[in-house]
């Protein structure tokens, strides 16, 4: 663990080439919903393999790891991709104390790392890192203790709020234009690279390796390749993980107590004294409700 820390303190790369990302996935494995477990997993691999996207990460919750949960993160792992950890039971650090906070950490440490395709990278749940400086700071120093990665993103948005009003359809059985559907999806994602990247041009005078933040959810399965194919079209080269994270954003630490994060270039952008909008529009969850129903998706 503690060489692959030593690793990224050891590059000193001034720049990363122009417009790469990295895809990564958070609360895995998640409950199903209108595709089972394995059937999601299936579809995210079979997408990212038929995208040529050769390795991202999923961010797991250990309390999850049941047989058929075990047998998705494995599944993941013999595909290439990374495992990495996101808490045991999604704890949000704004309410809870740092001890409960480190145990939860552990405990899935204990779970994930046998895991096949495991890595030391360490993923906060709704990317909050605490609400006073005692949690920051407490947090920081535990990651560093037990040789975890903080594993930030540049790219969020709110592709989980998508999926939970396209789930809400399903269960309503409403008429779903699965054309529109998929129009939303990756014209949102595809738009809030572009929000992200020009702020980090604002702020760094360059593009950073970015880190797109997903979810294992229905829609990445049913669009991950349509969204990978629209990124490059767009100019984006998608990019591993670990070379997304060579970046010297890597050793990039807020000095600005956040009870929300927006990302590493947001977080960037606050402590350059920034107080315009560093979230991406339809990072709101009402905006996305409106863009649904503007888009006709539902009948």
């Amino acid at each position: 663990m503690k060489n692959f820390l030593l690793i990224f303190s050891m590059v000193l790369c001034g720049s990363i080439s122009a417009k790469k990302i990295a895809i990564t996935f958070d609360d895995a494995p998640r409950p199903a919903t209108s595709l089972s477990g394995s059937e999601r997993a299936k579809a995210l691999i079979d997408g990212l393999q038929k995208a040529k996207v050769s390795r991202a990460a999923f961010f797991a919750n250990s309390e999850r790891l049941d047989a058929e949960g075990k047998a998705r993160l494995k599944a993941y792992a013999s595909a290439g991709h990374a495992i990495g950890n996101h808490t045991h039971s999604h704890p949000d650090l704004n309410t809870v104390k740092v001890a409960e906070y480190v145990t939860d950490i552990e405990t899935a440490h204990q779970a994930l790392s046998k895991v096949s395709g495991f890595m030391p990278w360490f993923r906060y749940p709704y990317l909050r890192e605490g609400d006073t400086q005692e949690k920051r700071d407490g947090i920081r120093a535990a990651l560093r203790r037990l040789g975890y990665f903080n594993a930030y993103v540049t790219v969020d948005n709110a592709d989980y709020h998508m999926d939970a009003v396209y789930q809400q359809a399903v269960r309503d059985k409403k008429t779903i234009d699965k054309n529109a559907l998929r129009k939303t999806y990756v014209e949102t994602l595809v738009d809030s690279a572009k929000f992200y990247e020009d702020l980090a041009q604002k702020h760094l005078k360059r593009s950073p390796g970015h880190i797109l933040l997903l979810h294992e959810n229905d829609l990445a399965a049913l669009f991950i390749g349509d969204l990978v194919e629209a990124l490059r079209k767009d100019g984006w080269e998608i990019a591993t993980p670990e070379q997304a994270y060579l970046d010297p954003l890597n050793r990039f630490e807020a000095k600005t107590l956040l009870t929300n994060n927006p990302g590493r270039i947001g977080e960037v952008a606050l402590d350059g004294g920034d107080r315009g909008d560093v979230w991406h529009p339809l990072c709101n969850e009402k905006l996305v409700d409106q863009l649904f129903v503007t888009n006709a998706v539902f009948k």
